[in-house]
């Protein structure tokens, strides 16, 4: 079942983390298959912030069991087209 089938860019969602806490991110990218964010992620060993791109199926699950980062659960806020 496509839950996310009609997000599009714009569109906040919320994701569970790698620390198993829900944060919530904008789509960036969206295809037929699947729909991409950006994030912020904190490395302590340069103790700095860098950009992560996670992938998402439609469905909502992560789009390889590896990634350490949890599945998508919602659409928090659709984007307003001003068109």
């Amino acid at each position: 079942m496509k839950v996310f089938k009609t997000v599009k860019v714009g569109d906040e969602i919320e994701f569970v983390d790698r620390d198993n806490k829900t944060q919530s991110a904008l789509v960036t990218h969206v295809d037929d298959k699947i729909f991409q964010i950006k994030v912020l992620r904190y490395t302590k060993y340069n103790k700095s912030y860098y950009e992560r791109t996670l992938s998402f199926y439609l469905s909502g699950k992560k789009t390889h069991y590896r990634y350490n980062h949890g599945n998508a659960t919602r659409i928090v806020n659709k984007c307003l087209d001003l068109n």
